[in-house]
């Protein structure tokens, strides 16, 4: 469960970018972070269960659609929060390492009394062998060889296709009639790295927020796309984060 000062942190920084208004090996590795001297845990790891292939189901207020497949990696049905009024901007976040879209679900409401024209999407990655972990399987946007080496030994494969994945979901948005450059891309620490991605992309977005996160291939350009020359990014690291170090 994410504590309040973790709360805080994710509802300033999507403060910050919202201003999409209304347009008219021991214990494996998940997504455990420190915020900073204060030693606050921020924790994405959730209990809950991650989607399937299921048919259609209402859950309170979200829904939950059929689950879509890219290349070989099944990826969980999404989960989705509707907009509480007429839908003008979506945001979808990705979770971090070993968590479910429900690690970050309990944001939509929270963020929806003040912005109710905004639909939340929260993927959940598909169950692979984490080589950091020895192999064992959990939930990952893409395979992670060492912390140590995160910049000379990329799953490239795994990411590209995480991306593509991503940019599925920004189609289906604006297959709904909201146009990409009024969808903002989030994620925290392995979800963040496939959100930079997104700056590659042909489709403009709002604006990127990755938190507790890196820049992937960064070595390979170009790393920002014609189209997103002028997309804001807003980075957001804990000084005292004991899994992606703090650099400069």
């Amino acid at each position: 469960m994410l504590n309040p000062l973790a709360c805080t942190v994710c509802h300033l920084s999507f403060a910050c970018l919202l201003t999409i208004r209304p347009s008219g090996a021991s214990k494996p590795l998940a997504a455990h972070h420190r915020l900073g001297s204060a030693n606050k845990v921020f924790s994405s790891t959730s209990r809950g269960k991650s989607g399937g292939n299921r048919r259609l189901t209402v859950v309170h207020n979200h829904t939950r659609v059929k689950a879509m497949q890219t290349q070989s990696w099944q990826y969980p049905t999404p989960l989705y929060f509707e907009s509480k009024t007429k839908h003008t901007a979506t945001v979808i976040l990705h979770h971090g390492l070993g968590d479910t879209a429900n690690g970050w679900s309990s944001f939509a409401p929270m963020l929806q009394m003040k912005l109710p024209h905004v639909k939340f999407v929260f993927p959940t990655a598909p169950t692979r062998p984490i080589t950091l972990n020895g192999g064992m399987r959990m939930t990952g946007w893409f395979d992670i060889l060492s912390l140590d080496k995160l910049k000379m030994q990329e799953d490239k494969a795994g990411l590209e296709d995480a991306l593509r994945n991503l940019e599925s979901l920004v189609q289906a948005e604006v297959a709904h009639g909201i146009p990409s450059k009024r969808i903002l891309i989030a994620g925290f620490s392995q979800g963040g790295a496939v959100s930079l991605l997104m700056l590659r992309s042909h489709m403009q977005v709002a604006a990127v927020l990755g938190m507790s996160t890196w820049l992937p291939l960064a070595d390979e350009q170009p790393l920002i796309s014609a189209e997103n020359q002028n997309t804001p990014v807003l980075m957001c690291h804990g000084n005292a984060d004991q899994v992606v170090s703090k650099q400069e």
